[in-house]
């Protein structure tokens, strides 16, 4: 009896100290959102964000681009080409996952890889992080890079709409308000760029895919 307790005793701290030191946080709110290759999206790594639905996602990006020549930054954020994936993108959870949970709350921020490549200034670094602003000129509330407050931006979630596809949509929920809005695309005529845009209509489907 002594051996068999003794033997207990000791899986048990075996799996405790498994347990203790495991680094990996699981999904508090359910399945994770996963990439075109199966494998779920983990907060902090870099993805694309492509509206190539066809299982390859070989273009059809988001990118960080300047329509106005007179911004100081980098503030546009577009759907890039046929083919091109544009700029790689993070998601940083609200509730600190170490997973990206569809219908949580995310922060969504390009990352320096795309301010490197477009020679940005240095005062530029920190202003690439999502958030929504109207533009009197088009009457459209659009996706922009900006300065960003810690937990403020924390308004995008990400939707499941085709698991066969893998695809999804982004919505944007501004605070302290109980309506979400998709985020679709707006044909901006001037630039002859697709813009992110938000609407009460179709939203743009998309999928991710592991830089």
């Amino acid at each position: 009896m002594k051996i068999h307790l003794t033997l207990f005793f000791s899986l048990s701290l075996s799996i405790l100290a498994a347990a203790t030191f495991n680094p990996i946080r699981l999904p508090t709110g359910g399945v994770p959102v996963v990439d075109i290759d199966g494998n779920d999206l983990f907060a902090g790594s870099e993805y694309y964000m492509s509206a190539d639905v066809s299982g390859q996602a070989r273009g059809q990006g988001v990118g960080l681009e300047k329509l106005n020549s007179t911004a100081p930054c980098l503030n546009d954020v577009v759907q890039v080409r046929m083919f091109d994936l544009g700029d790689p993108v993070v998601f940083t959870p609200a509730e600190k996952d170490n997973f990206v949970i569809p219908s949580t709350f995310q922060t969504i921020s390009f990352t320096a890889a795309a301010l490197d490549f477009y020679n940005a200034t240095e005062e530029c670094a920190d202003k690439v992080t999502w958030n929504v602003e109207h533009d009197d000129q088009f009457g459209l509330q659009l996706v922009k890079a900006g300065e960003a407050v810690e937990n403020v931006s924390n308004s995008f979630k990400i939707e499941l709409v085709e698991m066969r596809l893998k695809a999804y949509k982004l919505t944007y929920c501004p605070r302290y308000e109980d309506n979400c809005y998709n985020v679709g695309r707006y044909y901006d005529r001037a630039t002859r760029t697709m813009r992110l845009a938000l609407t009460n209509t179709t939203a743009t489907l998309i999928v991710f895919k592991k830089k």
